[in-house]
Formats: structure tokens, C-alpha cells, sequence
């Protein structure tokens, strides 16, 4: 059902035959059945299956006496693949190329898991040195080499943060800003509360540390009140703050967490954070009526709000009641799902507030290089931005 070319001049490296109901690449690990009883062997100390690149790869881990390697059929590694290899116990160890290639590979898988995260189910790995594959190392360094390699894992919040910190220089407010905020995009997509909690307040220290910023709970409030504090602004996120109109995908999340009061309580973290523009202030009286205990009288959330003056606001919201419900997956959708659909426009929304940063940011600094009239900082401008890329 599937094949690797041998040949170097071959146009495609890896071939699978047609989706059948017996064979789905996507759903598919090579040499999962074998690595998955040699895991379970005691004498191993297996802490999880080790995830390959390739079908090569796994033969050079099983020369090695490592077993429990596998690898996908030639393509990036799915949700059904990583619940395959969870479902075979442990913490899987992904062992990629130290190269540009490997780390998107990387990047790619950890974004993936995200919203499959629980506690006791992650994913670590592992970075070869530049250039070399599992079997340069056993070749070179025999089997003890490529064991004390898959030995050196580093747990998927590293690859996120390298992932996020190398994509641009940091060296203004304004980008740092933007690095804050594709971290909390990051975490956003973390279904699981308390994981969520966990890499944010992880985030958070790695944060202060690099920067030097005072540690905060990245926006949370606390029961019993306090204030919300976050990452400077910038220009971007202003813009969106101060507009004439919020967005309608921010009016619809809003709106959600009003009539659905646990989707307000249960994500009170990401709805501090998202940027509501002119209901900015809707949005703090949502998490003060919570918090205070205001929300559990007579009229709920919505008898709060209106006790706090926005009873003109929640009126020119109910515009979005059939898109929110929409949104959400309907009025009968069950309430674990409906707060997945809102956790998923979140993280939308909040991709689509960075997108948008990133571009002004990009096109702010291109207009003062070339402003400048300066021939040489304009080439190491544009020599930077075709480094940034290649990164990416």
C-alpha cells in the first residue's frame, strides 16, 4: 500500500495506492503493529513510541534494537496518527532532522496536537544534528549513538516557543507585542482547560524571563476581582481596539459568552484577551459580573450586564444571534461542542488579529527603509526578510 523510491533521480520520494476502506494513509503508521508490542516489552523502558520520518528511518531504529520506531506513509502526521500513538501508551518522541525542514516538521506536528492535549498526553523530541538521518548516526556512532540521541528529548511547549521566537526579530514593541499575541493564538487552540492554564502561565514566565516584563496570569481574572493586565498593544491590536465597529466574528464570540454563561466562565483566560474594539467594555463587564457572583441572580449574565448600563449594547448585539448560533453548530448542539466551536472561532479570530499585525508591522518598516534613502541598510533589510522567510 505504500513505497519509497530508492532511486535519488525519482520524481516523487514517497507512493501510496488509492484511499480504499481497507487503506488510509492518514489513519495508517508504518510498523505500528510490530513497535507497539515492543513497547509494551518491559526490558525496553519504552517511554513512548518513537516517531520517524520515513520508512528508512524506522528500519535504521530497529537495527539499532529500537523497535518501537514508525513513521507516517510520506506525508505530515495526522489527529487519527497521533491518537494511534498515544493509544500505544507513553509520550511519543518525534525524532526529525536538525534542519530548517525537520523543524517545520516539527512545528507542524505540535501545532497539530494541540487541541488533542490532555493531561498525560503529549508529544517530546528530538533534533538530529544538521544533515544527518538515524542511519548516518548508527553508521557512524553504531547503535549506542542513536540510542543516547532519542534519549535527549525536549517537550512540545520548546517547539512551539523556538517556533514563535525565531519567526521574526524581536527587537521593538510593537513585534514583541505581536509575539505575545501568537502565543496566546497558540494556546487558544488548547481544548483541554487545564493544559491550556499550564502553557499559558509556562508562556508567561518565558515571557518575563526573555524580556524581562513583570510576570502576570496573562490576563486571567481572578474570582474575588483584580485587574486585567496585558502585553503592550500594538499599532494593529490599537486599531482594532479603538474602531468605530467591532468585528462581526468578535461580536458573535461576545455574544455567545453572554447567552451561554459557561463558555464565559469556562474560557474567562482567552475571552480577557481577545480584542473587542468598542465592546472592549461589554467584555470586562462579562468578567466582572462572573467573577463578582453578580451573574448567578435574578436575569443571569444578561440581567448583570444590564444592572451595569449595557442594556443599548446587548440590544444592538442581538443583530448576531442567528450567525452566533450558526457559528456555534446550532441552538441543540451539545454544550462540550458548543464551547469547542467557540474555542476554534477564537483561535480564528485571534490568527486573523496577528495576520493582520504582522502585515502593517512589515509594511510600516519597508516604507521607513525605503524612506531612508540608505542603500545599504536597505540591503541588510531585505536580505533579513528573505532569512525570515526561508525560516518559515
Amino acid at each position: 500500500f505504500g513505497g519509497r523510491a530508492l532511486s535519488k533521480e525519482a520524481r516523487a520520494k514517497y507512493l501510496n495506492s488509492p484511499e480504499t476502506p481497507l487503506f488510509h494513509k492518514g489513519a495508517t503508521l508504518y510498523r505500528f503493529a510490530e513497535a507497539r508490542r515492543a513497547a509494551a516489552d518491559p526490558k525496553l523502558k519504552a517511554g513512548g513510541l518513537i516517531v520517524a520520518e520515513g520508512y528508512m528511518d524506522v528500519i535504521a531504529f530497529a537495527r539499532a534494537g529500537l523497535d518501537h520506531a514508525v513513521a507516517p506513509l510520506g506525508t505530515a502526521v495526522t489527529e487519527d496518527q497521533l491518537r494511534l500513538l498515544w493509544r500505544a501508551g507513553g509520550e511519543p518522541i518525534f525524532c526529525l532532522d536538525g534542519d530548517s525542514a525537520g523543524k517545520r516538521a516539527a512545528a507542524t506536528a505540535a501545532e497539530r496536537a494541540l487541541p488533542l492535549l490532555q493531561a498525560g498526553r503529549t508529544l517530546r523530541f528530538v533534533f538530529l544534528p544538521d544533515g544527518q538521518d538515524p542511519d548516518d548516526m548508527l553508521r557512524e556512532g553504531g547503535a549506542k549513538a542513536l540510542s543516547s540521541a532519542v534519549a535527549q528529548t525536549r517537550p512540545l511547549i520548546d517547539v512551539l516557543w523556538t517556533r514563535a521566537f525565531e519567526a521574526e526579530p524581536l527587537d521593538d514593541p510593537d513585534r514583541r507585542a505581536g509575539f505575545r499575541k501568537r502565543l496566546r493564538a497558540l494556546t487558544a487552540r488548547i481544548e483541554d482547560r487545564d493544559v491550556r492554564a499550564e502553557y499559558t502561565a509556562e508562556f508567561d514566565r518565558r515571557l518575563a524571563e526573555a524580556f524581562g516584563a513583570p510576570r502576570t496570569v496573562s490576563g486571567l481574572w481572578r474570582r474575588g476581582g483584580g485587574a486585567r493586565m496585558s502585553a503592550p498593544a500594538s499599532a494593529a491590536l490599537k486599531r482594532v481596539r479603538s474602531g468605530a465597529h467591532a468585528h462581526p466574528t468578535a461580536r458573535q464570540l461576545l455574544l455567545a459568552a453572554i447567552a451561554y454563561p459557561e463558555i464565559a466562565e469556562g474560557e474567562a483566560e482567552t475571552l480577557a484577551e481577545l480584542p473587542f474594539g468598542p465592546l472592549d467594555s461589554l467584555r470586562d463587564g462579562v468578567l466582572d459580573a462572573l467573577f463578582s457572583g453578580d451573574a448567578v441572580r435574578e436575569g443571569g449574565l444578561a440581567g448583570a450586564l444590564a444592572r451595569r448600563g449595557f442594556s443599548a449594547t446587548l440590544k444592538r448585539l442581538e443583530i448576531e444571534r442567528g450567525p452566533m448560533r450558526a457559528a456555534l453548530g446550532g441552538e441543540d448542539d451539545a454544550t462540550a461542542a458548543r464551547a469547542k466551536s467557540w474555542r476554534a472561532l477564537a483561535a480564528s479570530y485571534m490568527e486573523r488579529v496577528v495576520s493582520a499585525e504582522r502585515i502593517e508591522e512589515e509594511r510600516a518598516r519597508t516604507s521607513q527603509v525605503l524612506g531612508s534613502e540608505d542603500s545599504e541598510r536597505m540591503k541588510r533589510y531585505f536580505a533579513e526578510i528573505r532569512r525570515t522567510r526561508k525560516r518559515r
